[in-house]
């Protein structure tokens, strides 16, 4: 009885070997088609792929750090300067990168015009009340 199983075996493995699998074939048959339906799911992923990838490169803009710095009103302008020759007698800091927050108390009456290291208590610290903006070479005045 063995033997007839075996005969009979053989050529169903050797017609199985003849038939080639085409994968194309097989989705077409069991899937279909690219559809309308296909084309929606297609378009409404798109539109959420966009909306993800405009939300990551707004936040290179968004969190871009401008440098600032306080707003001395006795010695700047209507128009002022981000780092005038003076800063450094108005504002702690070192050179070309002074506080950000805070600036030296007054230690004498304003002199329009001048802007005297002698004018500046260097020991006392007060809060910025306004600042003003670096605008050079930022992305957002490019």
């Amino acid at each position: 009885m063995l033997a007839p199983e075996r005969e009979d075996s053989l050529p169903d493995k050797l017609e199985n070997e003849q038939k080639k699998i085409d994968l194309d074939t097989i989705l077409v048959e069991e899937i279909g088609q690219f559809g309308r339906f296909q084309l929606r799911v297609l378009l409404l992923a798109v539109i959420v792929v966009i909306f993800a990838a405009w939300g990551a490169s707004e936040y290179v803009f968004t969190t871009a750090r401008l440098n600032t710095r306080c707003l001395i009103p006795q010695c700047d302008t209507e128009e002022p300067e981000y780092s005038p020759d003076w800063i450094l007698n108005a504002v702690p800091g070192t050179e070309g990168s002074p506080d950000n927050c805070q600036r030296y108390g007054n230690s004498s009456a304003v002199v329009p015009g001048v802007c005297p290291a002698a004018l500046f208590d260097q020991d006392v610290l007060l809060p910025c009340e306004e600042y003003v903006y670096e605008t050079t070479d930022t992305v957002v005045y490019d």
